[in-house]
């Protein structure tokens, strides 16, 4: 169909069932191009895993009526298409849609990529946590037949998962006090311990690596010659 506009085929599309869902207001946090230096391992392909996940934030959500009947979605998408052209295949098939399957998989991707590339970097406890939050991505999962409201609870969930690992890679951290310019291995058992134990020390990259440092330093006391290599050198942790 000729000279037909955006706004009028979102009318039309909703006609149909199609459900386009209000967005929520999101505050996506750029990169720190200062933590990516001292967190990854390969910068460039880091930041484009890091974009995948703003991507899926700034993505529609885009739902239709026919649930887990895809042959009857692919006929009406492919009359659609017929009738009104690239204008519907851009809407509703070429954007990112959040509730793609593919969507998804690039996010799982995406964290698994920058988990692995957290452990090239050495930074094992930041990997670790890496891992756990695709395990709690790769765990939501989405009723195809469900009310479109019910499906936006996993949605947001998700949305919640890309959130946190953004804010690892840009979040500044402020190291306490009776550490910085200390040596570490001067610290006590119990000082150890509560910096381990603090819930904002570990909203960012900088404060997994600083955590990883505790540990050693802890297992150093335990077993002193298995950390000598992560130990080697000043012991000053600097932000």
């Amino acid at each position: 169909m000729e000279g037909i506009t955006t706004e009028q085929l979102a009318v039309i599309m909703k006609d149909e069932g199609v459900v386009f869902v209000p967005k929520r207001e999101l505050r996506i946090p750029p990169d720190n191009q200062e933590r990516l230096v001292r967190l990854v391992n390969d910068l460039g392909t880091a930041k484009e895993y890091l974009d995948n996940l703003r991507c899926f934030l700034l993505s529609p959500a885009i739902d239709d009526q026919f649930g887990s009947d895809h042959t009857a979605r692919c006929e009406w998408r492919f009359e659609m298409r017929q009738q009104y052209g690239d204008l519907f295949w851009e809407m509703y098939y070429v954007r990112e849609n959040q509730f793609r399957a593919g969507s998804w998989g690039i996010i799982g991707l995406s964290i698994e990529f920058l988990a692995q590339d957290a452990a090239r970097k050495n930074h094992y406890h930041l990997s670790s946590h890496l891992m756990n939050i695709l395990t709690a991505a790769r765990a939501l999962r989405v009723d195809e037949d469900a009310p479109t409201n019910q499906k936006m609870v996993t949605i947001h969930a998700l949305e919640d998962i890309c959130l946190e690992v953004l804010k690892i890679y840009s979040a500044p951290i402020v190291i306490p006090e009776d550490i910085i310019g200390k040596d570490l291995l001067e610290l006590s058992d119990d000082q150890i311990k509560l910096h381990l134990t603090e819930p904002t020390l570990m909203d960012t990259g900088i404060g997994h690596i600083f955590a990883q440092k505790l540990l050693a330093v802890q297992t150093w006391r335990a077993y002193t010659d298995i950390f000598a290599e992560e130990l080697a050198g000043p012991h000053i942790f600097e932000v």
